[in-house]
């Protein structure tokens, strides 16, 4: 296979487990095909599955650098602490209306009870707000801004907003457009969702 076939199967694909899925997310940066590095998206339902650990050991023997998780399951965190592996770490939906409260105190809580007691910030490159949300359940859509708003500044009051970086997950039927690039552009239908989002993700940097 060419190389330049290679990379663009590789910017189509993501990767659960030993599983491929062509064609099914909107890929983030954290997944940017380059010729050192690739990360892989690492899911945990499946049946027989090896203990974390296992596959930890090798994702590390396999040189993969950078993995995206969809929870914060105790156990995994913690079979991925003190590696050298970059994390993207997922909010699941239902956490998304205790998150959009008036206050950041449950953001707060959230981040220091289910991340970072089981591992070291450094190791967090991103936090993934929600997964495919617009294809899912209605109810959570509304919450997706105001939870993204409160990790936020909760990230800022523990001084950790320039390394952990936010963003969110989309499948790419959220398009109503998608070549050429110049003139892609959102279904009209999640508008009111993705002005705000890609506003406050400007902002923020």
């Amino acid at each position: 296979m060419k190389e330049k076939e290679l990379e663009a199967r590789v910017r189509r694909t993501w990767f659960t487990g030993n599983v491929v899925h062509p064609n099914s997310c909107i890929a983030s940066p954290v997944f940017a095909a380059a010729a050192t590095s690739i990360g892989i998206c690492y899911g945990r339902l499946a049946n027989n599955l090896p203990p974390s650990s296992t596959a930890v050991n090798l994702l590390k023997s396999n040189g993969i650098t950078t993995v995206r998780l969809f929870n914060t399951d105790p156990d995994t965190l913690t079979s991925f602490s003190d590696t050298d592996i970059s994390l993207m770490i997922g909010v699941p939906n239902e956490l998304l209306p205790s998150l959009a409260t008036t206050t950041i105190n449950p953001s707060l809580q959230w981040l220091q009870s289910n991340i970072f007691s089981h591992i070291s910030p450094t190791q967090i490159k991103y936090i993934a707000v929600a997964n495919e949300i617009l294809l899912k359940d209605p109810f959570y859509p509304p919450y997706l801004v105001p939870a993204t708003n409160n990790l936020y500044i909760a990230l800022q009051t523990l001084g950790l907003s320039d390394p952990i970086k936010l963003s969110t997950s989309h499948a790419a039927s959220i398009l109503m457009n998608s070549y050429p690039p110049s003139d892609s552009s959102f279904d009209p239908n999640h508008q009111s969702i993705m002005g705000p989002l890609l506003q406050f993700l400007k902002d923020t940097g």
